[in-house]
C-alpha cells in the first residue's frame, strides 16, 4: 500500500466525524509521513509504524465518542456562527478600504450616544429571586453570548444585566418560569451577564448556550451539566457529585473543587484542573489537557493532537494521544496505569516503585532512569518486578520512565 492509498483510505473511513476532527487527524498523519520521509523511511516501514487503518479507527474511536446530546442542529449553529464571522469580516474589509465621511459620522454618533446608553442601562436591568420550593436550575441562551456568573448564596436571587456595545444597545431580555421544581431562565436576542445566588438546596444546575462564559464560585449541588458552542467554564472551590461539561470551543477550567465523577469533551478547548479531587474522564480533539495537584482514584484522559500533562495521585490512568506529547508524574500507590501515542513522546515518573512496566515503540528511543532492573522480551522493555501493572506504547514516540 502507499502512503497515498494509505491517506485516502483513512479519509474515506473519518467521514461520518466532524470536519474539524478530520482534519486534524488528517494533518497529524501527513505530518508523520514526512518526518518518516526526512529519516530515511519508506512509505511502507511509515505504515507499519502507524498500524493499519482499521488499528488506527479503532483508537480513534476509544478516544472520540460523538454525543447523541449533540444533534445536527449544533453542526448548523457552527456553521452558522462561522458565516455570520466571516460576512462580518468580509463587510469590514470593504468598509475601510473604502472609508468615507458617513463611516467617520456614523462612529461618532455612536461614541456621543454610549454615554446615554449607559444612563438608561440601570433601568434594562432586572433582578428578582425564585421560592425557595425549586431544586433544579435550567439555564438557557440564544442568539447572543450570555456570561453566567453563580455563586453560593441563601435563596435563589438574580439580577439580569443586557450589555452594550459601542454601536448600539443590547435588546437581549430575560424569561423567567418556573415549571414544577425546576427553575428556567432564558436569555434571548443579545448579549447579557446573568448574576445567580445559589443556595444549596438546589440539587441539580444544567445550562445550555451557543455561546458566553459560565463561572462557578462556591457551589454545592449533586449534579452539574452544561452544553456549550464557544464558551468557556470556569470552576473555583465547588462541589458536586457529578459534572459534566461539553463544548465546541470552550475551554474547562476547575480550582480546587471536588467532584466524585467529572467528564470533559471538547474539540479544541483545553482543560486545566488545579487542585481538585475526584474521578476524571476528560477528552479533546486538538486541545491540550493539564492536570495539577490531584487526588482521586481514577482518571482516563484522550486527545487527538493535544498534549497531556498529569502530576496526580490517582491510583488508576489510562492516558492516550494520536500526535500529542504525554508527561506524567504518580504520586501514589498505583494500581494500574496505562500510556499510549502515535507519534508523540511519553515522559513518566512514578514514585511508587512497586511495579512492573512493559514499554515498547515500534522506532522511537527507550530509555529506563528508575534504576530499577529490566530485561527484553520481543520488542518490548520489562522493567521492574512488582504488582501494579504499567503499560507505555508508542509507534514512534520516544519513551522516558524516571
Amino acid at each position: 500500500m502507499t502512503k497515498q492509498e494509505y491517506l485516502n483510505m483513512l479519509t474515506a473511513r473519518l467521514a461520518d466525524y466532524p470536519e474539524d476532527f478530520q482534519k486534524e487527524i488528517e494533518e497529524a498523519f501527513e505530518s508523520h509521513f514526512a518526518e518518516g520521509e526526512e529519516a530515511g523511511q519508506s512509505e511502507q516501514e511509515i505504515i507499519d509504524n502507524l498500524g493499519s487503518v482499521d488499528e488506527v479507527m479503532e483508537n480513534i474511536r476509544m478516544m472520540y465518542e460523538p454525543s447523541s446530546r449533540f444533534s445536527s442542529s449544533d453542526k448548523k449553529n457552527c456553521d452558522d456562527v462561522r458565516s455570520s464571522f466571516e460576512n462580518l469580516s468580509s463587510s469590514l474589509r470593504d468598509t475601510f478600504v473604502s472609508v468615507s465621511a458617513a463611516v467617520a459620522d456614523s462612529l461618532n454618533d455612536a461614541v456621543r450616544n454610549i454615554n446615554e446608553q449607559k444612563k438608561n442601562q440601570d433601568r434594562s436591568e432586572t433582578s428578582g429571586f425564585i421560592d425557595d420550593a425549586v431544586a433544579k436550575l435550567l439555564i438557557r441562551g440564544r442568539k447572543g453570548a450570555a456570561d453566567i456568573h453563580m455563586e453560593y448564596g441563601d435563596h435563589l436571587e438574580y439580577r439580569f444585566k443586557p450589555t452594550f456595545s459601542l454601536f448600539g444597545g443590547s435588546t437581549a431580555y430575560l424569561y423567567t418560569e418556573t415549571d414544577g421544581d425546576t427553575a428556567i431562565f432564558e436569555i434571548r436576542d443579545g448579549n447579557a451577564d446573568l448574576y445567580l445566588t445559589v443556595p444549596s438546596y438546589i440539587a441539580e444546575i444544567e445550562y445550555r448556550l451557543s455561546s458566553g462564559d459560565v463561572k462557578m464560585k462556591d457551589i454545592a449541588c449533586e449534579s452539574l451539566y452544561g452544553e456549550s458552542i464557544s464558551g468557556d467554564f470556569e470552576a473555583d472551590r465547588i462541589r458536586c457529585h457529578t459534572a459534566e461539561i461539553r463544548s465546541t470551543s470552550g475551554s474547562a477550567e476547575a480550582d480546587s473543587s471536588l467532584f466524585d465523577s467529572f467528564r470533559y469533551q471538547a474539540v479544541s478547548g483545553d482543560a486545566d484542573l488545579n487542585r481538585c479531587e475526584g474521578n476524571l474522564e476528560l477528552k479533546t480533539t486538538s486541545g491540550d489537557i493539564e492536570i495539577s495537584h490531584h487526588t482521586g482514584t481514577e482518571i482516563r484522559c484522550s486527545s487527538v493532537s493535544g498534549d497531556i500533562d498529569l502530576t496526580s495521585g490517582a491510583r488508576i490512568v489510562t492516558l492516550s494521544t494520536v500526535s500529542g506529547d504525554i508527561d506524567m508524574r504518580l504520586t501514589g500507590e498505583i494500581e494500574k496505569a496505562g500510556m499510549s501515542s502515535f507519534s508523540g513522546d511519553v515522559e513518566c515518573r512514578i514514585d511508587d516503585r512497586r511495579y512492573t512496566a512493559v514499554l515498547s515503540s515500534a522506532s522511537g528511543d527507550i530509555e529506563n532512569e528508575t534504576g530499577l532492573s529490566y530485561f527484553r522480551s520481543n520488542k518490548a522493555y520489562i522493567v521492574g518486578n512488582g504488582l501494579a501493572e504499567v503499560s507505555v506504547e508508542t509507534k514512534s514516540g520516544d519513551i522516558t520512565l524516571k
